[in-house]
């Protein structure tokens, strides 16, 4: 098991160098119809 964890991860970050904002824009899109799939039955995991 421990083989199959031994590879680089790497992690990229938005900065201003690199703002990614496709990237923010999906999470934030992808938080907001979550909400709405889930607001009326079950509002405290919205």
């Amino acid at each position: 098991m421990e083989a199959l964890l031994d590879y680089a991860r790497p992690a990229y970050f938005a900065t201003e160098e690199t703002p990614a904002s496709d990237q923010c824009a999906g999470a934030a899109a992808s938080l907001a119809v979550n909400y709405l799939n889930f607001k009326d039955t079950d509002p405290d995991y919205a």
